[in-house]
Parts: structure tokens; sequence; C-alpha cells
């Protein structure tokens, strides 16, 4: 220990050879309590939050490994603790998130306001969460968010007695009026004042730091990070876009289920891989028609299921598409092949007929069909895809429905695969799970399946797809 006589230089000396364990080893430290603490062991959150006491360095290492992968508590009451908790520290370090609450229907008014929580988590973490996943109410709630459309949405009531119809162009009617520019323009400008009120306030220790030196010009130059160098703020609102989303929708969706303005949701942008399970059959049909609408998605992975059967679809990874002349043509839309699958009255009839257990005897056809299906599919505008369908879809309202015959569609089936199909089978992956398939919306399978994806631990979810 220094004594009371020794300088700045030989307590700095004394500092310097007190005995240090190498960074390797604390980066191990904290690697072994990585996985305990994403299980919820409370030794493993713990010490990794001591640890994040220590340095810079053990800080970001500690913070990483306990925010990179999160599995939110279940119960609400716990979840809103953790929140509270821990919403400063997990802003920039938090790639995945798995969010299964209880059932909210039956919580008492000491709970209420969970879902405004998580919405905020949400929309905190922003473009850093990659991969999301969701159950049945933490779905409702996002999917009804208004936030999640910005600007003007479609107003229905100004469209035929309150009724939207089908594939007419979104500038049918005025998206911008001048009421709607004024509130948007002072609510840009409320929260750029309250982000330059925020960033004048200095910290107590720079403002301490300040108010003691006289050379404030080299204080500023020293902490020139801290200290805004121009008052002009320039407002950045970022939104949670992951890649990978996991959902449990039901209906109804208010009005965002309407297609121009579910296509138009924000979460929807840069998802590649969509995994979407609907408990009720009933809602099946409506719900691939509102992910049918998400052209403007880059999509790759698509998994629907139900309590009856799934429907796998996988782009494989030379997707790139070039012609005899050596030309690259547009790349395959899966949600453009969705369309198409469902404008066709016999591919649309047998689709459905799986997810109400009604089987078909070769399900391999149906598989090459849709998969012939989506391969003729192109990347177009979201405009002009959502009126061909809403057209298509609205003549065919007009006829009598009827249940096509088995010989009818191996018929038809033969007509879309004899041509291209060994060209669909590089490009495009179609698979058809009958049977029981109610696994998906379970709780212990869809955490099982959230950390086997972001762990990249054990099988493949999405092996089935592959031919």
């Amino acid at each position: 220990m220094p004594q009371n006589g020794d300088g700045p230089l030989d307590i700095a000396i004394a500092q310097a050879n007190k005995p240090r364990l190498p960074p390797e080893l604390l980066e191990q430290i904290v690697k072994e309590h990585a996985l305990p603490c994403i299980y919820g062991d409370p030794i493993a959150s713990s010490t990794l939050a001591a640890c994040s006491l220590v340095n810079r360095t053990f800080r970001y290492w500690s913070l990483s490994a306990r925010f990179a992968v999160i599995v939110a508590p279940r119960h609400v009451r716990d979840f809103r603790k953790w929140y509270a908790r821990s919403q400063n520290d997990m802003q920039g370090f938090n790639r995945a998130l798995f969010i299964a609450l209880d059932d909210v229907s039956k919580l008492t008014s000491m709970s209420a306001g969970w879902d405004v929580e998580m919405l905020k988590l949400l929309q905190q973490q922003g473009p850093h969460l990659l991969h999301l996943s969701l159950w049945n109410s933490e779905t409702r709630a996002l999917l009804r968010d208004p936030a999640q459309i910005r600007g003007a949405r479609r107003m229905v009531k100004q469209m035929r007695k309150g009724k939207l119809v089908q594939g007419e162009a979104l500038s049918a009617i005025p998206l911008k009026s001048d009421f709607t520019n004024r509130n948007e323009a002072q609510t840009r400008a409320e929260m750029a004042a309250a982000k330059e009120r925020a960033r004048q306030t200095l910290p107590n220790w720079l403002r301490l730091e300040l108010a003691s030196k006289e050379a404030a010009k080299e204080v500023k130059r020293r902490y020139k990070a801290h200290i805004s160098a121009d008052a002009r703020d320039v407002e950045i609102d970022w939104a949670c876009m992951p890649e990978k989303l996991s959902i449990c929708p039901s209906l109804p969706l208010h009005e965002h289920e309407e297609p121009l303005n579910f296509a138009r949701m924000t979460i929807w942008t840069r998802v590649k891989e969509l995994d979407v399970f609907v408990s009720v059959p009933s809602e099946v049909p409506r719900c691939l028609e509102l992910i049918s609408s998400l052209v403007a998605s880059p999509l790759i992975k698509f998994r629907f299921s139900s309590i009856n059967a799934s429907l796998l679809i996988s782009l494989t990874p030379n997707g790139q598409r070039v012609s005899d002349e050596g030309l690259q043509q547009p790349d395959i839309n899966i949600a453009h092949g969705l369309q198409k699958v469902l404008q066709s009255h016999v591919l649309r009839s047998l689709l459905f007929d799986e997810f109400n257990n009604h089987r078909i005897p070769d399900i391999g056809m149906l598989e090459r069909a849709i998969a012939s299906m989506i391969r003729q599919s192109t990347c177009t505008s979201a405009m002009e895809s959502t009126r061909a369908y809403g057209q298509e879809r609205a003549s065919t309202k007009e006829k009598k429905d009827s249940r096509p015959s088995l010989a009818s569609s191996l018929a038809f089936d033969r007509t879309l695969s004899d041509n291209d199909g060994h060209a669909s089978e590089q490009l495009v992956c179609v698979k058809v799970l009958q049977g029981n398939q109610a696994h998906y919306g379970k709780l212990k399978d869809r955490r099982q399946d959230f950390l086997v994806r972001a762990l990249g631990i054990g099988s493949d979810p999405w092996k089935n797809v592959q031919h």
C-alpha cells in the first residue's frame, strides 16, 4: 500500500504492480455465465451485473452476455419489474427477444399497462433487435399498435359506406391533408425541443468539472463527446424492424386489417424469416391474404402454421434467376407468389382444405404446383400487386364457390410443373406438413424454437422445407 508521503507517480506505479487477471480469462468468465443467464439463472444474472461495474471493457462483455438474447419473464408483474430495472442497460445490446406473458385477460388492474411497456421496449431496441418472437396477446398488441403506420391511414369511412374496395390504389383518397401536416409538424417540433433540452442538461460530474476549472476550452476539447457542438438536433425516429419474426396473430386487427394498411406497418420492413401460427382455422384465409400483401418485405423463409397443417416456403441461396441469354431476371417474391396461389381457385381451395383437415392423397403434387406458381412471380410494386389482387378477388367472389375435383387439380398441377418443375426445385422449396401442428403454438415449443434459432444450437427448424 502506498504511504501518505508518496506522490501521484508512486501511487500509479504501485497500482500498476498489482496482480491482474488476463483479459482472456475475464472474457471466459463472462462466456461461462452467458448461457445460464439466458435460461433464467439468478446467480449468473447477478454475477454479470456485478462484473459490469468493473471497467468499460468488462461492462461491454457483461452487458452483451446478459442482453444479447433475452427471454422475458412470464408473469406480468415480474416483466414490469424487469423492464424498469433493465431498460437503460439493454439498449444497443439486445439482438434476440422472446416475450410470452400469461393470459392478460385474467389479470387485475394492478397489472394494467403491460402492453404500453412492451411497445416501449420494442421501440427502444430499434433496429438493433434482429430476432423477435411473440405469443398471442403480445402479437395482438403489436399488430393493433397505431404507431406502426406512419402518416395517414386508409380512411375506410370515406369509401362506400365504410367498406374498403379491394384492389383500389392508395392514391384513390388523399393521404395528406393540411390538418395532418400541421399535427405532424407540431409533433416533430415538440420532440426536437425535448431532445434539445435533454442534450443541454449536462451530467453532474461534467458540470462540476466546468465550474472548477478556468480553462473551459481545454475541458470542452477533452470531453467533446459529451457536449453538443451544434444546438440544432437532427431527429432520427427508429422503430422495431427485426429480420426474423415469429408471431401468433388473431382477428380482428381493426383498421390494420385492411391490406394497404397492413402492408405499411414498420414491423415488416426488414423481415426475411417470418413464422406465423394461427390457432383458429377459420381465420387462416384472411391471415394468408394479409400476409400476401407484404410484397415490399424481403421474405426468404416463410412458415404458416395452424392446428391441422403447415405451409413452409423457402428460397434457396441462389435465388437469382438468370435467363438463357445470361441476363439477370427479377428476384422471386414469396408474397407475390402467395397472391398468385390465392388467385387460383384450384390451389386456393386445395390449400384451405388442408388447413381444414381435409387431406388429399398426393401432397407432393400440390407442393410442386405452389412452387411453380411462386417461381413465376417477381418483385412488382406494392400498389400494382395489391390492385391486381383485389380485382381478381372481387371477380372471384361474384362466382359461386365450388370445391374442385381431385382429377382437375392434378391436371392443373401437371400443366404447371411439366415446363419448369426442375427449375422451381432449384429456386423455391415448398413443403406442406399434414397432421397435428398445434405444437407450433405451444409456449414450451415456441421458446425452444426461439433458443435454437437465436443461439444456433440443436437442429435446424427449417430442415423440413428442404426436398
